[in-house]
């Protein structure tokens, strides 16, 4: 048993708003599991359904309901976290190597800044762009929908399913959780959800229309308001696949990188197969209203 931080969250830390927004999604209760991977054995904290074990995973954390949990420890003196995604009955899992992103926010965004290569600080300073950006707890419902639009939009693009929008709805209503957005006449160039847990904001959901640089600019003032935030003292800024142009973003915009391993029973589910990538352009020709109106349906479907 060793300690990880950071990264690993209690279950009693979490905001009440996300944990039921959960529940009400997956039409389940959180439960313990015991998984065996590589003959070694593995309790996560998750919900139970349609027979699928589901785990927190998919917010970037793993939740646990002690202070230890279990992991590996490599020769290379870093952390490898065990962490299931989507697990069904007698299934031995899929492997993929990630890392997820930590960024020191303990210390003024001066030092912030003087801490990343040259070339990315100036991409950093240097963005010239009509933005007004805001970060608030306790948003609105019109800042779901408005955050929602671009959000399903990216998720079309990217061939991935989107959380429903009830889902969102539920989040608002939190202190501990935050609405960053990226706003040009009106209308949402980029955002992101956050959770704050202790002394770490998870950033969580995020989204972008790649139009200037509108994401890079969302980051830069999200790190900026943790930095001036005395409470939060590190930001999560979430995983990536290994070597994808996500990973390159979030190395470069300065993140400690944390390996981790994720595991999934879904053949589906695994990058080298080639009828997600043929699924995701069939995907990307859905109409967006068509979407929304069975994204609980269609996430409920993916995960069974």
């Amino acid at each position: 048993m060793q300690k990880i931080d950071r990264n690993t969250v209690l279950l009693s830390d979490l905001p009440k708003s996300l944990v039921e927004s959960l529940e009400k999604l997956l039409l389940g209760q959180i439960v313990k599991k015991k998984l065996t991977i590589g003959q070694i054995d593995y309790v996560f904290l998750g919900f139970l359904s349609n027979d699928t074990f589901v785990s927190f995973p998919l917010l970037d954390m793993c939740v646990v309901q002690d202070a230890e949990v279990n992991c590996k420890y490599d020769k290379s003196d870093t952390y490898q976290i065990k962490l299931s995604s989507f697990f069904g009955p007698d299934s031995e899992g899929v492997e993929t190597e990630k890392s997820f992103f930590l960024i020191n926010v303990n210390r003024d965004y001066l030092s912030y800044l003087s801490s990343l290569k040259s070339k990315y600080r100036s991409q950093m300073n240097n963005i010239k762009s009509p933005f007004r950006y805001s970060i608030a707890s306790n948003f609105k419902m019109r800042d779901v929908d408005l955050f929602y639009k671009i959000y399903i939009n990216r998720m079309r693009e990217i061939g991935t399913l989107p959380m429903p929008k009830d889902f969102f709805y539920g989040l608002s209503d939190s202190e501990s959780i935050f609405l960053s957005r990226v706003v040009v006449d009106g209308n949402y160039r980029a955002a992101s959800i956050s959770v704050k847990v202790k002394d770490v904001m998870h950033l969580i959901w995020a989204a972008s229309d790649n139009r200037q640089s509108a994401n890079l600019f969302m980051y830069r003032e999200l790190i900026r308001f943790c930095c001036n935030d005395k409470e939060i003292k590190f930001l999560n800024i979430g995983r990536a696949t290994n070597k994808s142009s996500q990973y390159k973003f979030k190395e470069r915009i300065g993140g400690d990188r944390i390996p981790i391993r994720e595991f999934s029973n879904r053949g589906l589910l695994n990058r080298r197969s080639k009828l997600p990538r043929y699924a995701q352009k069939l995907y990307r020709l859905v109409p967006l209203f068509f979407i929304e109106m069975l994204s609980r349906a269609i996430y409920r479907r993916f995960i069974r």
